[in-house]
């Protein structure tokens, strides 16, 4: 667990109903949360979080006056820290509504109805957002790495980027689809190259294979972060070469975990 303590946490809890409120504050407070505030509706919490900006917000999927996607991009665009971060707790399953707020770049979700223990270890893998350390390998210096970043959503890369440059990554690159990530690879060679899935002109598959394809590179560790729920897509990706597949959201230590090994 990381060295900070849940404790000095400080949480905006962003819930319409009075009992969900109840129940959602009593878990908090017995998994040692004491910096809690709540509110009802979208517009109380940015005018809070415009004051006094948390480490942690989370929120119930549909509010008053907003849904949580739009709340969430209006914390992105707005003078809101971008690394604020964003816990939705909702019992909706739709990829089409949950896809956005999940591109937006949110911390994790939490399905209702939940265990304590779901929202302790949400609350948990907050604080590896937080206090993401530096990756230490024997035979690389983690701040000569070069990594190419390819996603369509400008907040899913601040979301991404703000991450590796937690682990010690200073040299990373966007592209915004496959095929600018296509022509930045004619002059650029990469360490890891980090793709979502669902993008424009060229989709991340169409990207995987072009590079294990077209250009004949094998070694290169390839990672997808996609939201995508289609199992029968997804086995297709993993033909393709592609070194890992992450959903969206992840927990930030397993894909540490997994960045170690895969550039060792």
């Amino acid at each position: 667990m990381s060295k900070t303590d849940i404790s000095v946490l400080s949480i905006v809890l962003i819930e319409p109903s009075k009992t969900q409120q109840k129940i959602i504050a009593k878990q908090l407070t017995e998994i040692g949360v004491q910096n809690l505030d709540i509110v009802s509706s979208g517009q109380e919490a940015l005018s809070l979080m415009e004051r006094y900006p948390p480490d942690l917000v989370i929120s119930s999927l549909y509010l008053p006056d907003m849904t949580a996607a739009e709340l969430l991009m209006n914390v992105r665009e707005n003078n809101i820290p971008e690394d604020l971060n964003f816990l939705l707790v909702s019992s909706e399953t739709s990829f089409e509504v949950l896809d956005p707020i999940k591109q937006a770049g949110v911390v994790d979700i939490i399905h209702k109805p939940f265990e304590p223990a779901d929202l302790k270890q949400a609350v948990i893998t907050t604080l590896d957002y937080i206090e993401s350390e530096e990756l230490i390998f024997d035979n690389y210096d983690v701040t000569d790495l070069k990594l190419l970043l390819v996603d369509d959503s400008t907040m899913a890369q601040k979301h991404v980027s703000r991450l590796l440059n937690g682990m010690g990554f200073q040299h990373i690159d966007v592209a915004n689809n496959g095929q600018e990530a296509a022509d930045i690879l004619d002059n650029n060679d990469y360490d890891l190259i980090l793709t979502d899935l669902n993008m424009p002109i060229m989709d991340g598959q169409q990207l995987v294979e072009h590079i294990r394809n077209e250009r004949s590179n094998s070694f290169t560790p390839i990672i997808m972060i996609t939201s995508e729920i289609d199992e029968a897509r997804l086995q297709q990706i993993k033909q393709t070469g592609v070194t890992a597949i992450f959903d969206k959201p992840f927990e930030p230590a397993a894909l540490k975990s997994f960045l170690a090994d895969a550039i060792e």
